[in-house]
């Protein structure tokens, strides 16, 4: 018995080592035969199943332990496998460390950008929907295919969230890449909106997104917005090399002259800039804007040098050199604008004959304005130009009839009531004298109200020489009308007595002798008969009218005044 109950306190002392554990045994009787026995066996289960359920344990844990120290060094590789080994080999989906296993084996993937990445995340949610990486996971993957540069999937992703599920340290980077993956699908509005939350950010992504929000407000034509934005960015060493550019731009764009010629010069200085020809173009631009002419050539001739130009580059070039009177490089830019029959083309084909005209070249000038004259954008150019060119005909007398007369007759035609009408008829008097063709100067005189003394008096001496051609032809009639027409501007006495003798003589051939007889009279009763030689003979043809009416008596007292005044004869 007292084997026994030895063995009974050995039980009792090791169940008490082993704390909760229970004690399981049996009591084997004991017979004792000779040298044999039988002992009471046992089988202490507690101790046994404690020491391998702890060195399981521990076993099972360190696997975890090993993927999360893994997982922190960026191993993705290896910690995806130690999660795998651990969810396996602990097979309790209920265990929180399972769970977490589950979603750190996910993100290790997608870290890998291995192809079961989403799989095994949307899984993890689809098992456990109310777990805390719900919104992370919807964010890491965003991530995931935003680094993949697939931009609509990225933007799905991003759209599942709202900033207020994002953790603050990852907000101002889910509002950049959110914003430049709308950006990248075209979806300028949704950017702009993302961008816009990170313009007073901290973080990396601040500055990229205050660039893109600018860059947007910019192609918009938000251009204060912009420009307030790029200014802030003028000095970050990422983007000195792109952001002044924008600046010029912008101020060009807003025709902000006085800034771009004051910023813009040492945007160039810099040499960071990539658009030294169009800067140089711009600069040259707002200066042409102010009327520096000489500072736009310097500008815009560098531009020309390193870009083709326009043609409103060439025409600012044009009208710049035109401005400093150096015509021979105005004509030579100008001319590559006037080659088109445009509004345009007008203006610098008229520059072009100005320059011509100023450098005394009046046959290519003339030729400009002819041409300009027949384009048809500007009517008031059209107009001048056909007047220039009708008065260089004129002064070069270059088959002045069919050349100079044609342009002022079509100039009246166009324009019957252009305040240039009289200054027409007197160019057109002066030619058709020119010409002898004193009836088409009658004509534009009669068209012509309120003549000056000087074109009263053109009109008496044009009506005197109409008189006498038509009377050298023997169109008498025809002659006493213009002689009749001397009278009508009676300026010069000299004149108006003269044609009256022609007027006499006229009559007297068409042996209208009491007519003749009248004009006779009238032309030596006028005082200004003194004055020609023909007063003498007045009374000779006077007393043959006479004696053709048979006034034999007053026949004979001419022909004596005519003897007495002769004696010679």
């Amino acid at each position: 018995m007292s084997r026994f109950y030895l063995n009974i306190i050995r039980c009792k002392t090791f169940e008490a080592l082993n704390g909760i554990f229970c004690l399981t045994f049996y009591i084997c009787r004991v017979r004792i035969i000779g040298l044999k026995y039988w002992l009471f066996g046992f089988i202490l289960i507690p101790g046994f199943l404690f020491s391998q359920q702890t060195q399981k344990y521990n076993s099972i844990y360190e696997k975890y332990n090993k993927a999360e120290e893994l997982y922190a060094h960026l191993q993705y590789g290896a910690a995806k496998k130690e999660f795998r080994d651990f969810i396996n080999i602990c097979n309790n989906p209920n265990d929180p460390l399972y769970q977490k296993a589950l979603y750190y084996e996910g993100v290790s993937a997608l870290e890998l950008y291995n192809s079961d990445a989403i799989p095994l995340l949307m899984e993890y949610n689809r098992v456990y929907p109310e777990n805390i990486h719900r919104n992370l996971i919807s964010f890491k993957i965003g991530r995931y295919f935003f680094n993949d540069e697939t931009y609509d999937d990225a933007q799905l992703w991003f759209e599942e969230l709202t900033a207020a599920d994002i953790d603050a340290k990852y907000r101002e980077e889910y509002h950049f890449k959110l914003g430049y993956s709308a950006l990248q699908n075209e979806n300028k509005e949704l950017a702009i909106k993302s961008f816009r939350e990170n313009l007073n950010g901290k973080s990396q992504y601040a500055a990229p997104s205050k660039y893109f929000f600018a860059h947007l407000c910019y192609e918009r034509g938000s251009y204060q917005l912009a420009l307030e934005q790029f200014l802030e960015l003028e000095k970050n060493v990422n983007y000195c090399g792109i952001v002044p550019y924008y600046v010029v731009q912008i101020y060009h764009k807003q025709e902000n002259h006085d800034a771009v010629i004051s910023y813009a010069p040492t945007v160039l200085a810099c040499k960071l800039i990539n658009h030294e020809a169009d800067v140089n173009h711009i600069i040259g631009h707002a200066h042409y804007k102010k009327g520096n002419y000489q500072e736009a050539t310097d500008y815009l001739i560098k531009h020309a040098r390193k870009s083709k130009l326009t043609r409103d580059d060439a025409y600012e070039l044009g009208y710049s050199y035109f401005s400093l009177k150096d015509y021979e490089n105005a004509i030579n830019f100008l001319d590559e604008v006037a080659r088109f029959d445009d509004s345009l083309g007008q203006i610098a084909m008229y520059q072009i004959a100005e320059s011509y005209l100023f450098s005394e070249k009046l046959l290519p000038a003339r030729s400009a304005f002819e041409s300009a004259s027949e384009m048809t954008a500007i009517p008031k150019i059209k107009e001048d130009a056909l007047y220039n060119f009708a008065v260089i005909s004129f002064e070069i007398d270059i088959n002045p009839y069919d050349e100079s007369v044609r342009a002022f007759e079509n100039y009246l035609e166009r324009y019957p009531n252009s305040p240039r009408k009289k200054d027409v008829y007197q160019y057109l008097i002066n030619v058709y004298s020119s010409t002898s063709n004193y009836k088409k100067a009658i004509e534009s005189l009669n068209k012509l109200s309120n003549l000056d003394v000087r074109l009263k008096r053109v009109y008496q001496t044009i009506s005197f020489n109409h008189g006498v051609e038509l009377f050298s032809k023997r169109r008498f009639n025809s002659s006493i009308k213009a002689f009749a027409d001397v009278s009508i501007h009676p300026i010069d006495p000299e004149l108006v007595a003269i044609s009256k003798y022609w007027m006499a003589d006229a009559y007297y051939r068409l042996k209208k002798y009491r007519e003749s007889i009248s004009y006779y009279k009238d032309f030596i009763s006028s005082p200004a008969s003194n004055s020609f030689s023909e007063k003498v003979d007045a009374y000779y043809n006077m007393g043959y009218a006479y004696k053709n009416r048979e006034e034999f008596t007053r026949a004979s007292e001419n022909f004596r005044i005519y003897i007495q005044s002769n004696p010679d004869d």
